[in-house]
């Protein structure tokens, strides 16, 4: 997921900036960045479009098979390389993207989206997984029955990709209407109520009789028998991420009501509110916040 969302970066620096000549000098290297998704035993290997193989993630674990997460990330990354390709004259190498994001995205629409919302068909590795792409203690130790996916979840962050493009200037990558659909769905099911006493067995960035998003819900007797250890907490960076996407989709009310119960958690007396905790102190997922005030103004 970093690695597409660097290319999305580097491709909104370069439109904020009009440096062309930046561009032609880095094109080179972010070229290469998005190939290594193609590698043999790689994330998309078969170069259909669709991430398949061993994703590392912002989950400090690695999801087989397709999910919603790195797909639209990929799908975004493929848009940006598509636009900074034809700005640097790789007519063949935009070409490539344009088709691949279109498979991928035809792909993604028809069998990951389940009517309410995006999941992960997790699909353990057949063949080689390439160097470097395992680590023994996020998820890999049986790659036949790998721990810590996120499976038929209703994840928080599935519409990322969605958003980083819509920030960059690229315009959506998931169906306009697959994605409100989705929205409402996490606005639904992964709402933690103020008394809602479901345990969180892991760090307490919302306590029982505060309001906020939690990062996954399972559909009853769907959850995997290990799944990816955050299901149960709440982050200010991906709540942020789904408020922006509601303003952009029209639906100010529920996106403003999502930052307002943030801001009712850091208020100043429960605590600190310059300081959105998580994995750390000033934790720099949180300016994700801006994005919401830039969804807004569009």
């Amino acid at each position: 997921d970093g690695q597409m969302q660097s290319i999305v970066k580097a491709c909104e620096y370069w439109r904020k900036s009009g440096d062309g000549a930046w561009l032609k000098a880095r094109w080179p290297s972010i070229r290469k960045a998005l190939s290594f998704c193609w590698i043999e035993g790689g994330w998309d290997a078969d170069r259909d479009g669709v991430m398949e193989g061993c994703q590392h993630n912002t989950m400090d674990v690695e999801y087989y098979g397709p999910n919603p997460q790195m797909e639209f990330l990929y799908l975004a990354a493929l848009a940006a390389a598509e636009a900074m390709a034809t700005a640097c004259d790789d007519a063949a190498f935009a070409a490539d993207c344009r088709a691949l994001r279109a498979r991928g995205s035809a792909w993604t629409e028809a069998h990951l989206f389940n009517g309410a919302y995006y999941e992960h068909e997790i699909r353990p590795p057949k063949g080689k997984v390439a160097d470097g792409l395992r680590h023994p203690s996020m998820g890999a130790k049986d790659l036949t029955d790998p721990d810590y996916q996120l499976g038929k979840g209703c994840l928080i962050d599935q519409l990322l990709g969605d958003y980083a493009a819509r920030a960059a200037g690229l315009g959506p990558v998931a169906d306009a209407e697959h994605a409100k659909t989705t929205l409402r769905t996490i606005l639904e099911r992964c709402r933690k109520a103020p008394d809602d006493a479901t345990f969180n067995p892991m760090r307490g960035y919302a306590l029982y009789g505060e309001t906020s998003l939690r990062m996954a819900w399972y559909p009853d007797g769907q959850m995997p028998r290990s799944p990816f250890p955050y299901y149960t907490e709440t982050m200010t960076g991906f709540e942020y991420v789904v408020a922006a996407l509601l303003a952009w989709n029209g639906e100010t009310a529920a996106a403003e009501k999502v930052v307002r119960d943030i801001r009712a958690r850091y208020d100043g007396i429960r605590r600190n509110p310059f300081d959105e905790a998580e994995c750390g102190h000033h934790y720099a997922r949180a300016l994700a916040a801006w994005t919401v005030y830039k969804a807004f103004v569009r």
